[in-house]
């Protein structure tokens, strides 16, 4: 059992009571109160349903995620049955809701802030930040957003279709990159939850979604992230393939691949693609980003990569495993680590207390700072994904270090 499922432990007593162990529990339970339904289950099963007159129709299938593309075979099996319903897809802190109909997807939900609306309409160039910020001001009483930018005359209804659209194929492919959780299709749902009605074969979601993760990882090789920045060659032979031609008017050697998404209006991963085959046929070159804010921006990019780490090592019910071995490095040695993260964490997600770390970096008096740090936070992370491996195995060592060997590089000593 991982980890975070651990977190939220609850004891069945004789007695048909139920009793959370820890805070995640409670909280869980708490937050659905009310009367159920215990349904038959096989032992060591729990399933219950909340006895509501305007429950959403039965459950036709539920189940656990336990490795990313399990969502995959879900969807394989929607799409040939053409059930009428609602998937809907639980991580610790994320929701995902998918409606069919038909063997088609008609709209999609999500608790995940980089998947909602405004945030898909940034990433492809409809909405400025300045927009987000204006939309956000009138949306705080419960307005959809698409409505709201609609009103404020900052888009057309073309844009709020597309992006909608958009919107879907990214939950869609989150989902079938989900590691762990739930999922649990419900028959039937209410019409008026889609802002629009979308009609996206299944099957071409899911096709498309698989190609786009192999073909991310196959890229991730020459562009490992989308902060990378692509810059013509002046050598180049000759003109660039027509099909990379919008992509390559607007490289500049400034602009990030993010950028250039939003700029285009094309997004990420289309971007990326063009910019690894401008790469391969020698007209551009891609070059790492420049870190700016000094000691806290690194601590942050180490807090992402040690909250992925966590993350890999909880899906696989090795996080107590891991926390040890970074607690041995920390404590041992020379007492530096112990020094540099004094009241800094780390946090159950792994991540540090930027400002506590920075505080006590200064009261090291490393010279120089930065590069100490640096150092320090690159052998952290790096000792972190050795501790996977030697719980979890060589290969999932493996995996997690090419998942993460782009931002990885951003961290090494220079």
């Amino acid at each position: 059992m991982a980890e975070r499922e651990r977190g939220g432990r609850a004891v069945v007593h004789t007695t048909g009571t139920v009793e959370p162990l820890e805070p995640v529990a409670k909280k869980q339970l708490s937050a659905r109160g009310g009367t159920y339904r215990v349904l038959p289950t096989p032992p060591g099963v729990i399933l219950m349903r909340a006895i509501e007159p305007d429950l959403v129709g039965s459950i036709r299938l539920e189940g656990e995620i336990g490795v990313p593309g399990a969502v995959c075979d879900v969807f394989v099996m929607l799409g040939q049955l053409g059930w009428r319903g609602q998937l809907v897809l639980s991580s610790e802190g994320a929701t995902r809701t998918l409606f069919f109909d038909k063997g088609n997807v008609l709209g999609a939900q999500t608790s995940v802030e980089e998947e909602r609306l405004g945030a898909v309409m940034y990433r492809y160039g409809v909405l400025t930040k300045a927009d987000l910020a204006r939309v956000a001001a009138h949306t705080k009483h419960g307005a959809r957003f698409g409505a709201v930018a609609l009103e404020l005359e900052l888009i057309s209804q073309r844009d709020v279709f597309r992006c909608l659209r958009h919107q879907v194929e990214e939950i869609t492919f989150a989902a079938f990159a989900q590691a762990s959780g739930t999922f649990c299709f419900l028959d039937g749902f209410d019409a008026s939850k889609l802002v629009t009605h979308q009609v996206i074969a299944a099957q071409a979601l899911l096709m498309d979604g698989v190609t786009r993760m192999d073909e991310i990882r196959y890229f991730r090789d020459k562009v490992p992230s989308a902060e990378y920045v692509p810059s013509r060659v002046a050598s180049a032979p000759a003109p660039p393939s027509p099909d990379y031609k919008q992509t390559y008017a607007v490289v500049d050697g400034l602009r990030s691949i993010e950028e250039l998404g939003r700029l285009t209006g094309r997004g990420e991963f289309a971007v990326t693609k063009d910019v690894y085959g401008l790469e391969r046929s020698g007209h551009v070159l891609i070059t790492p980003p420049v870190r700016a804010g000094g000691p806290a921006a690194l601590i942050d990019l180490a807090n992402r990569l040690l909250r992925a780490v966590h993350s890999e090592a909880d899906a696989a019910g090795k996080g107590r495993e891991l926390r040890k071995g970074l607690a041995s490095l920390a404590g041992g040695g020379s007492g530096t680590y112990s020094a540099l993260f004094l009241m800094a964490g780390p946090n159950p997600d792994g991540a540090l207390e930027a400002k506590k770390v920075v505080a006590n970096l200064e009261r090291l008096g490393s010279a120089p700072a930065e590069a100490s740090l640096r150092r320090m936070l690159y052998e952290y992370v790096s000792f972190a994904i050795f501790c996977v491996g030697a719980a979890a195995g060589r290969q999932k060592e493996e995996a997690l270090s090419g998942r993460l060997s782009a931002e990885l590089k951003q961290l090494e000593p220079q």
